[in-house]
């Protein structure tokens, strides 16, 4: 098993119920997160995950983001800093009653073989691929689309990790190049676009 420490921004997001909302949807967080990214936010059953892009109205990706869907509410990762996504989504929400928070959440991505015995034997747990678990402080998250291989997010907690599993975060870029993932900011958005499993029975 191998392991990297992300950087990424969190940012949990949440709000009211709401009467006029499109059909299918009730909450008005979940209408704005459906109306922003590429991905069918209002088809996530809860303890779920989907990787989505924020488009600009002409197309053009803004950022990218893994949303994680657990009581009720949303938590974004994003490479994207934090501050500024949060301020430009306050600007978007107009007069929706939807709020966003940013957090400071440590987050370890463990992958590769063993992995699945190291959830398992730290947490009881067996997760499908997309599935999101709570344990006490911690989210657990069964995430193949950071490498395209078994790999799960741990957020929120410290854990008793082997420093010589460690990836460097230049060697973590190095699996992404070799496993042809493109990345925002890295490779052309047609490719990337191409890639996504974002377009899936979007209505």
């Amino acid at each position: 098993m191998r392991w990297i420490r992300l950087k990424n921004s969190k940012i949990r997001v949440y709000g009211k119920t709401g009467k006029l909302l499109p059909k299918g949807m009730s909450e008005e967080h979940t209408a704005f997160l459906h109306n922003l990214l590429t991905n069918d936010i209002k088809a996530m059953s809860e303890g779920s995950l989907t990787y989505n892009l924020w488009l600009k109205q002409n197309g053009f990706p803004v950022g990218e983001f893994f949303v994680y869907k657990i009581d009720g509410e949303y938590l974004l990762d994003t490479p994207l800093e934090g501050s500024s996504v949060v301020e430009e989504f306050n600007r978007l929400r107009l007069s929706m009653r939807v709020y966003f928070e940013l957090l400071e959440m440590e987050h370890v991505f463990v992958f590769g073989e063993g992995a699945r015995e190291f959830v398992a034997s730290q947490f009881g747990a067996e997760l499908k691929e997309g599935e999101v678990k709570k344990f006490d402080n911690l989210l657990i998250a069964h995430n193949p689309f950071r490498l395209r291989q078994e790999g799960y997010d741990i957020i929120g907690g410290e854990l008793s990790l082997l420093e010589e599993e460690r990836v460097s975060e230049e060697e973590f870029e190095d699996l992404r190049i070799e496993r042809m993932i493109p990345r925002l900011g890295k490779e052309p958005g047609k490719v990337f676009l191409l890639w996504s499993p974002v377009f899936l029975n979007r209505q």
